[in-house]
């Protein structure tokens, strides 16, 4: 029988260097960020400025519209110059509701606040014109996390690589825990599938978090309590409660908001909380 050890060994020879190969380009892209305020897809060789109103009426194209709806946001396939970018805006039917106005705005600061790093979805340009946000950022090509974890590129994946898209992922939420607006929790992961839907898979598969609407502060070190743990993890059925941050965990096992005294609420949550219908309660004496 004819002994084949060196041949398998030149090819595992051959896979590892271009398992390290790809990972030494994400590395590289990853340190190839552009300042605060500029931008750059890989189609370009140098840093732009964030387009502002007139640049994305003049140079952004929409193809593909209405491609998925969230809570008060409306995604559409568009292209910059050629290139295939997002064009993420407040939802027409929903501008009239203050709250969801708000939350898009918020979703907005929270991205901004985030720039620049490489484990959150780069933004491109911005416009803000009454209650509509638009939003120009990265194209996932290949949908979000969740959906390319299903994919026929991710079965092609070796053991590294994939150990490589779950480092990213452990990457972004660490710098949400630091990030310049200190530490914040993400109220949109009350499961695994959720939790993976935030993020989205670029053309050279970095994974980067993407939705970041819901991002308030809290701390496990200092036990300080993140404002969305009420009224979802108790009412929201569909939770997976073993797999919530400690920051949101509901501190009164086996009772709704409604049933906790107003003032131990407060005590417990350090002042502004959403009670369990969704609505601010403001501690006294705070301005809106």
């Amino acid at each position: 029988m004819e002994h084949k050890g060196p041949e398998i060994r030149m090819v595992h020879k051959e896979v590892a260097q271009a398992v390290n190969s790809s990972l030494d380009l994400r590395l590289e892209k990853d340190s190839n960020q552009c300042p605060l305020g500029y931008y750059r897809l890989p189609e370009m060789e140098s840093c732009d400025q964030w387009l502002a109103c007139d640049d994305i009426e003049e140079r952004i194209v929409v193809t593909h519209t209405n491609l998925g709806n969230g809570l008060g946001k409306s995604f559409s396939k568009a292209t910059l110059d050629g290139v295939p970018v997002a064009f993420i805006r407040t939802r027409e039917d929903k501008l009239t509701s203050e709250k969801i106005v708000n939350r898009v705005r918020l979703g907005f600061e929270n991205l901004k606040m985030l720039q620049p790093h490489p484990r959150i979805t780069q933004l491109i340009g911005y416009c803000l014109a009454g209650n509509t946000t638009v939003m120009i950022t990265e194209l996932g090509q290949y949908g979000d996390l969740r959906q390319f974890l299903l994919s026929s590129e991710y079965k092609e994946f070796t053991l590294l690589q994939r150990f490589d898209t779950a480092l990213q992922v452990v990457e972004a939420l660490e710098y949400v825990h630091e990030s310049p607006g200190g530490s914040r929790i993400n109220c949109d992961m009350n499961t695994v599938g959720q939790a993976l839907a935030q993020f989205i898979v670029l053309s050279d598969f970095r994974v980067v978090l993407n939705d970041v609407d819901d991002l308030p502060a809290g701390d496990s070190k200092t036990n300080q309590k993140s404002q969305c743990v009420v009224g979802r993890s108790n009412i929201n059925a569909t939770a997976d409660h073993s797999f919530e941050a400690p920051e949101r965990r509901w501190p009164w096992p086996g009772k709704l908001p409604k049933q906790i005294d107003p003032a131990e609420l407060r005590a417990v949550l350090k002042g502004k909380v959403e009670d369990y219908t969704g609505n601010i309660e403001l501690k006294k004496g705070s301005q809106k």
